[in-house]
């Protein structure tokens, strides 16, 4: 059975890219790649020919450059591998093979920067502790601050300096949900934020993605269309009485002060969807404020029934108005009927 670092070996050595390694006592090695092409390798240690190679061999420092062996061409780049160093040599054919890929990254990355600096609202990213790491320049605009002011602060910091008021970063990573709430900038400013947590593999906040929408001039709209709604009806109310006032109201002809005050009263009870009593003596007018009242309501368009219900047997009320179904009753018709109401 093959040992892990036995694995880890045989795959140093098939990786298509050269590793040359040097440990705290200056042992230095060479993977498969480099050795088999680089043959002088092998005696590096006492004959380097690279002024490069060999100050690393000996410091175990280098800087990131070119590097032309053999008639080769490597990108070279330094790492530190717990307390060894090593380099990495990438030859022009592997960079040749993954540049597509390279420039596709970075102009996705290109395009996301633009995406993420030119947008409307603000986006405001913080880190699991709450410390500022980017602001675009929807926030610059939002809380009226440069995002150099922002960058690196933490949350409480930008609270206690009256920057931004109140801060939902701590409450994001400490519900690890969503947060949504309405702050007051400086600069006279209504700002909706909604907070969202990014979570690590282990279930901790490693960031808050801030969304922030300037809510002000929506505002401003939702008052100016309520007063708008306000002074609509009171014209309505204005042109109703106007109306009432008038020498005939739906064929009406009032001359009365009493009479214009029921017509009134009349046509403010057809604005409400609600239930009417008319009461008086016979031949007063009980029918015409009736016929008032549904033609000046909301269902003018709809059939005005008039039932005389001291012609229907008291027994029948309820049947003639309402309807019955079949065999309700003794007598009743075998299909049922529908009522008048």
């Amino acid at each position: 059975m093959t040992s892990t670092a036995e694995f880890v070996a045989a795959l140093v050595s098939q990786l298509p890219i050269g590793i040359m390694g040097k440990s705290q006592v200056g042992t230095v090695w060479i993977n498969e790649y480099l050795s088999s092409r680089h043959i002088r390798l092998r005696l590096a240690v006492d004959h380097w020919q690279e002024p490069e190679l060999e100050a690393w061999a000996q410091t175990g420092k280098f800087s990131d450059s070119l590097l032309e062996m053999d008639g080769e061409h490597y990108q070279v780049a330094s790492h530190q591998v717990l307390e060894d160093s090593a380099l990495v040599f990438w030859p022009s054919s592997a960079v040749a093979r993954f540049s597509p890929q390279v420039k596709q990254l970075e102009q996705l990355y290109l395009d996301f920067r633009e995406i993420y600096r030119n947008s409307f609202d603000g986006i405001f990213i913080t880190d699991g502790a709450g410390k500022t790491l980017m602001v675009n320049e929807g926030c610059e605009r939002n809380y009226g601050i440069v995002a150099a002011d922002l960058i690196g602060k933490n949350v409480f910091e930008l609270e206690s300096a009256g920057l931004i008021r109140p801060v939902i970063a701590p409450r994001v990573i400490a519900t690890r949900e969503r947060v949504t709430s309405i702050q007051e900038t400086r600069i006279g400013k209504t700002i909706m934020v909604t907070g969202i947590p990014l979570l690590d593999e282990q279930g901790n906040v490693r960031k808050v993605i801030i969304n922030s929408r300037d809510t002000t001039e929506l505002l401003q709209l939702q008052e100016e269309l309520a007063r708008a709604q306000e002074k609509l009806r009171r014209y309505a109310l204005e042109v109703s009485q106007l109306r009432m006032s008038g020498p005939a109201i739906a064929g009406i002809i009032l001359r009365s002060p009493s009479m214009q005050q029921i017509s009134t009263l009349a046509m403010k009870v057809a604005s409400v969807d609600t239930t009417v009593l008319i009461t008086g003596e016979s031949g007063v007018g009980k029918e015409v404020m009736a016929r008032l009242i549904h033609t000046e309501s909301s269902r003018s368009e709809g059939p005005f029934v008039k039932i005389n219900c001291g012609a229907i047997p008291r027994e029948l009320l309820e049947s003639e108005l309402f309807g019955y179904d079949a065999g309700a009753f003794t007598g009743a018709q075998r299909q049922g009927k529908i009522g008048m109401i």
